[in-house]
């Protein structure tokens, strides 16, 4: 059989796209690395060149996501023309939209569905903790831009608003896994109006 040789980043992409799609179908725990490398047909050599372990995988995925979240939103963030609404505006949708190019609808709602499961409660403390690390630092310029123009009326120093806002966001969408949907609409709502008050906003002024 002709051996395939792919280059690095190809192979690299190769592999984590596989494990996002077994740990959406078996769960974190529930995928081995043997799994991985049956699924995609590599020996363990080449899996190892790549990655140290599944936990390496993990790693890699959340910040692969974040990143692509940050990257989306930037050209907006560094625009000085801009408002604080455009760039909050954008913050908060951009992030959302870059998680489904990076994935495909298909697969980021087949992991929305399966992130809430006991066996990939690791895969989504993963990728909160990246989401929020690399998340911060933007979203506080925002702020601290929106105050410099007078736009934002924080209710506290713009990285520590910035960090409750984000915290908000995570409670916010473990609250979206539930099956009463008018509860869940209650507090998506809820959760909009709170981040409207922490950024000194109307209420009806963001898209949450």
């Amino acid at each position: 059989m002709t051996r395939i040789v792919k280059e690095a980043a190809v192979r690299r992409r190769e592999i984590l796209d596989t494990a996002l799609e077994l740990f959406a179908d078996h769960g974190f725990d529930g995928t081995s690395v043997n799994r991985i490398i049956e699924a995609i047909g590599i020996s363990k050599g080449a899996f190892y060149h790549h990655f140290r372990s599944k936990d390496d995988i993990l790693t890699a995925v959340a910040a692969d996501l974040a990143e692509a979240a940050v990257t989306a939103i930037l050209p907006v963030v560094d625009d000085p023309e801009a408002t604080a609404l455009e760039k909050l505006r954008a913050f908060f949708g951009g992030a959302a939209q870059s998680k489904r190019d990076a994935v495909g609808d298909a697969l980021l709602m087949k992991l929305a569905k399966a992130l809430y499961a006991p066996a990939n409660l690791r895969l989504r403390v993963a990728l909160e903790d990246a989401s929020v690390a690399r998340s911060s630092p933007l979203l506080t310029r925002i702020i601290e831009a929106g105050v410099a123009r007078g736009e934002l009326d924080p209710v506290a120093e713009p990285a520590v608003t910035a960090e409750l806002v984000l915290q908000m966001g995570t409670a916010a969408a473990r609250a979206g896994a539930g099956t009463d949907v008018d509860l869940v609409m209650k507090k998506l709502a809820a959760h909009k109006r709170a981040v409207a008050r922490l950024l000194g906003l109307d209420a009806d002024s963001l898209e949450v």
